[in-house]
């Protein structure tokens, strides 16, 4: 009952370390921040439940006014308030269209946002393009957690492993069975999830299934001429190693003629032969072919999670965290792993909830330098660090006023990290595995047949992402079988410059005794 006792000793809320004692630095941080909140709850009109993330000094620049003060940013809002709390402006991120970096005069730097009600311009940042990473992030992704029913878990599961005698693994066992129903959404996705609920077929945008169908089509031909490329680099290579075999056959021939005409030219060469072993006598004996198949790496799940990495001047910088099999690391927009920020899970000794919200520290046993990142995915972020570490080794701490989450749940992996159904590509050339899961669960509540186009485009771009990953492993074998035969025909081509020189030369010692 492996799988039973993962999910009843890793289930786990932060509820154990509630009373733990924290330093006298970090219970500043923590009054400072409830301070931050208290501020926005009192003076803007947003619901209970938002928390302020960060806040910047800046000036609005709205309808040809300017205005100086602070811009508190929360999981749903931006809020401006003026030096002198005259102007108040409420800015919830469905109503932004889209967020430019901008200059204005002066060469100072900015930030364009376009509401529904038209554009307005945030300017004098001391940290703009920070500032400008955090709302894009904000924007495309709510702060997303998935609360589950821990009894009706633990009792399917049960349910599941009681048919183990009739052939049925512990490890077929499906978390999507194990959600809890009574899930709750807020914040943006409150209003849409009612519109979901009561609205009819025709109502929703038509589900694209031809585009997917036909893409899967492609990256099948792609995989097919792929596989044709190596077929034909494996008959290329063994070409190649049968022209160096009668290369160096042929060398080693013109070797023994030369040896033969230093016996036949001098006594002194006579001698010589006489008392040395003939070296070049029988040396390669029947030609044994090899096998040259190009070997693909095999393909790697992980799971992405887009975050802010947060270096060390404090500076946020978007970017993917990469959950692999044995390693978790960081992946840069740019689409380069991030040495500095690579780790192995054993080295993992516990996960911090900032008070700072949406924050997280994850620090290590070895004594390595901690990782920090902001993330609208905190909860998956913990989620996967306990899943693939050992029972007991990681402490997940909750700094005081921080929100409380479960843990340690393949269903919770099912929610928080669902295909993409937009445009957003990860830096690997495949789709995010966590971009906007509230859509997919929202989807729940549409009529069937809408359900069944939207189920049917998930396992559409899922097969996709396996297939652009099959792509760059086939891409690096290539290149890396290129690269071996191109060494290969330099090893060639320089033995059969020696065998031309061996041949001049033992053509003018011929030429000579005649």
């Amino acid at each position: 009952n492996s799988f039973l006792v993962m999910a009843e000793s890793r289930m786990g809320t932060t509820e154990e370390v509630s009373e733990r004692k924290f330093s006298e630095l970090v219970m500043q941080k923590v009054e400072k921040m409830q301070e931050k909140v208290e501020l926005i709850r009192s003076v803007f009109n947003v619901p209970q439940s938002e928390l302020v993330i960060q806040d910047y000094r800046c000036t609005l620049k709205k309808n040809n006014n300017s205005y100086s003060g602070r811009l508190f940013i929360t999981q749903n809002y931006m809020l401006f308030l003026s030096k002198d709390k005259q102007i108040r402006d409420t800015m919830a991120f469905y109503r932004v269209s889209g967020i430019t970096r901008e200059t204005t005069t002066l060469v100072i730097p900015s930030i364009g946002v376009e509401l529904d009600t038209g554009k307005i311009l945030l300017k004098g940042f001391v940290h703009r393009d920070e500032t400008f990473n955090l709302l894009n992030h904000l924007i495309n992704y709510q702060p997303t957690y998935v609360y589950l029913n821990e009894e009706e878990l633990v009792n399917h599961i049960r349910k599941e492993l009681s048919v183990s005698n009739e052939g049925k693994k512990s490890q077929e066992v499906n978390p999507k069975d194990f959600i809890a129903k009574d899930q709750e959404l807020d914040g943006r996705w409150g209003a849409f999830a009612d519109e979901v609920k009561h609205g009819r077929v025709e109502d929703y945008e038509k589900v694209d299934l031809k585009t997917g169908d036909d893409a899967l089509r492609l990256a099948e031909d792609i995989k097919q001429i792929g596989a044709d490329t190596l077929s034909r680099m494996k008959e290329q290579a063994e070409t190649l190693d049968r022209v160096e075999r009668n290369i160096l056959e042929t060398k080693n021939n013109l070797d023994r003629g030369d040896r033969i005409i230093d016996g036949v030219s001098s006594v002194g060469g006579q001698l010589k032969n006489l008392v040395t072993p003939d070296m070049y006598k029988n040396k390669y004996g029947a030609y044994e072919k090899k096998d040259r198949t190009v070997d693909i790496a095999e393909r790697e799940d992980f799971t992405d999670v887009p975050i802010l990495m947060k270096h060390s001047n404090d500076y946020l910088e978007p970017a993917l965290l990469r959950f692999g099999n044995k390693r978790f690391l960081c992946v840069n927009s740019d689409g380069a792993e991030v040495k500095q920020y690579c780790y192995s899970y054993v080295q993992v000794a516990s996960i911090i909830m900032r008070a700072r919200h949406q924050h997280v520290d994850i620090r290590f046993h070895d004594g390595t330098e901690r990782f920090r990142c902001c993330t609208s995915f905190v909860q998956a972020v913990v989620n996967e660090i306990v899943l693939r570490t050992k029972p007991g080794q990681v402490t997940v701490v909750h700094e005081p006023g921080t929100k409380q989450f479960q843990y340690g749940s393949l269903a919770i992996r099912e929610q928080t990290l669902q295909a993409s159904r937009d445009s957003t590509w990860s830096a690997e050339g495949g789709f995010f595995q966590a971009p906007k899961s509230n859509t997919s669960r929202l989807m729940g509540n549409a009529p069937e047949e809408v359900q069944d186009k939207v189920k049917k485009q998930d396992e559409q771009i899922n097969a996709l992402s396996g297939a652009v990953a099959d792509f760059r492993n086939m891409d690096d074998a290539i290149k890396k079988e290129a690269l071996r035969e191109v060494e290969q025909l330099d090893y060639i081509h320089d033995k059969t410059n020696k065998a031309l020189k061996a041949a001049n030369k033992d053509a003018f010692r011929t030429a000579k005794l005649t």
